[in-house]
């Protein structure tokens, strides 16, 4: 009897964490900030798959915010492709402020076949597409956030 009961308890369990997990996906927990003066991005918290996080833009006094681009990059087979991006920033006072979107079709595909807690390296990139100057190019690490039924679609890249 309390092995039954054990296990109705584990699955509550689960399914409470389950469904905790669907309710905080998409939600913006997680600031990735890059500092050009610098040349780094810095992050709170732990980005996940399927999540969309905030960007910070410091030390862009001489810039444009029309003009900025977030890129983040990953392989597949030896193939350097674009997994993720932010190309819209509004100018608040003294930063720029974006939302970048981890669920697109080629991050997903970055995470096909891992365990559930895999993290995984990415290159993050901000580029200054007027000039086509690199600014920031640092790494991110993003953890797997197993797809749960109801979760939103992923996106494609433009």
């Amino acid at each position: 009897m309390e092995i039954i009961a054990m296990i109705k308890r584990i699955y509550a369990i689960t399914l409470v964490l389950m469904l905790a997990g669907q309710a905080c996906a998409g939600k913006h927990y997680v600031t990735l900030e890059l500092d050009v003066d610098e040349k780094e991005a810095s992050i709170t918290g732990t980005p996940g798959l399927r999540e969309t996080i905030d960007v910070r833009l410091t030390n862009t006094l001489t810039y444009a915010a029309d003009d900025m681009c977030v890129y983040v990059v990953g392989k597949t087979n030896a193939v350097t492709l674009v997994v993720a991006q932010c190309a819209t920033f509004t100018d608040q006072t003294g930063y720029f402020s974006g939302e970048l979107d981890l669920t697109t079709t080629n991050l997903i595909a970055q995470f096909e076949g891992l365990h559930d807690q895999a993290e995984k390296v990415f290159t993050v990139l901000l580029v200054d597409t007027a000039n086509k100057d690199t600014l920031v190019n640092d790494i991110i690490t993003i953890k797997n956030n197993p797809y749960i039924s109801g979760m939103e679609a992923p996106t494609e890249l433009p």
